[in-house]
């Protein structure tokens, strides 16, 4: 009985690692890219000094993935289990080339009940998103205080792994609260979607003032910006934990507004081959994670969904079970490819320095001789 007990954990951790490893992915993506090198802080500092719109865009940013990295793993471990035969996959309307909103739910006489509780593990990955972003601004903010400061509070100079689990726990005690409240909230309808309102409004209100009228970073922004994060965090459990009170229980509902955000941020890459002073180049990464997660994940419930019995569209049936899978492999090593080999920099050669100097009177008759 015990061994039995030990192989189900043991299966149930190695699912919630399968199902969760893009999630963990782009959680450790933004770890490197925003904390543990040195551009990453002057990235985050150079939010502060551009238009507004690059700090407002970023935190929706960072709410939306928090969404995305708590929600897409449900579909890989239904992959994983193999218990994808057990649901009935609908693509919604609109459909354009064979693509649209799939949803699922059971087939008649069909039950799933999955031995392992993922539920609970999907959901942490977002709040563990959400702390990682907050944690960037507060090491940030750190940093840039014991470089110039001559003395720090004793309460600053909590950093590093302390600072990151002081923000987590605070994140967990969040949700506890809105679950207290929400016992009550959710006898009045459209609260909690007001909640989130003026959550949003009260990020947008922020970053404006802190791009407009501190125009930079300084001690007030940064205090601004944690506050403005404390809101995000807030809005992000409440999105994740307690969906199902809000205008988005509605899963195609939900997927769609997932499906817009996808867009807006494929949109954004596009427009930074162009115009690539436009945005901060952490939007660029945030739209790039968010865009080739959503990708991998449509793909899998395309094939969901044209695997069924009854599919008669061909074309899209083989496209999603053949050719698409081995797109999704080839477009990022591509796109990586074109950025880093696809250009002759890396092969330029430091000139050495030259000894000469020509005086300012050789210099005025060579001209003049031109």
């Amino acid at each position: 009985m015990k061994t039995s007990k030990y192989l189900n954990a043991l299966h149930c951790i190695v699912i919630a690692l399968k199902s969760g490893w893009l999630s963990l992915l782009s959680i450790i993506a933004v770890i490197i890219l925003t904390v543990n090198v040195e551009q990453g802080q002057a990235l985050i500092l150079n939010l502060f000094d551009q238009n507004f719109g690059n700090l407002l865009l970023f935190l929706f940013q960072v709410l939306f993935m928090a969404m995305i990295v708590s929600h897409y793993p449900n579909y890989l471990e239904l992959y994983f289990e193999n218990v994808m035969h057990k649901f009935d996959w609908k693509l919604n309307q609109p459909v354009i080339l064979g693509m649209g909103i799939v949803t699922y739910q059971y087939k008649k006489d069909q039950k799933w009940e999955s031995d392992c509780d993922l539920g609970i593990w999907r959901k942490l990955l977002g709040v563990l998103f959400l702390s990682i972003c907050m944690y960037a601004f507060t090491e940030t903010y750190y940093l840039q205080i014991s470089q110039y400061a001559n003395s720090i509070s004793p309460f600053l100079k909590i950093h590093g792994f302390w600072s990151f689990t002081l923000i987590f726990v605070f994140n967990v005690l969040m949700y506890l609260l809105f679950r207290y409240l929400f016992q009550s909230f959710t006898k009045v309808p459209r609260l909690i979607d007001l909640l989130i309102l003026l959550f949003a409004l009260g990020i947008a209100a922020l970053s404006v003032y802190i791009n407009e009228e501190e125009k930079g970073w300084s001690a007030v922004s940064s205090v601004l910006i944690v506050i403005c994060m404390l809101l995000l965090n807030a809005a992000g459990i409440i999105l994740i934990y307690f969906r199902s009170y809000t205008l988005l229980k509605n899963h195609a509902v939900y997927l769609t507004v997932l499906s817009v955000f996808g867009w807006i941020n494929f949109i954004i890459l596009v427009w930074a081959n162009f115009q690539p002073h436009l945005f901060n180049p952490l939007i660029i990464i945030m739209a790039f994670l968010n865009l080739f997660y959503g990708l991998f994940v449509i793909v899998i419930k395309h094939r969901f969904y044209y695997g069924q019995k009854g599919i008669t569209q061909s074309i899209y049936r083989v496209f999603f079970n053949y050719l698409a899978p081995i797109l999704i492999i080839l477009i990022p090593i591509w796109y990586l490819v074109a950025e880093v080999i696809g250009n002759d920099l890396h092969a330029l050669k430091v000139i050495p320095e030259s000894t000469e100097v020509s005086s300012y009177q050789d210099f005025k008759r060579n001209f003049k001789d031109k």
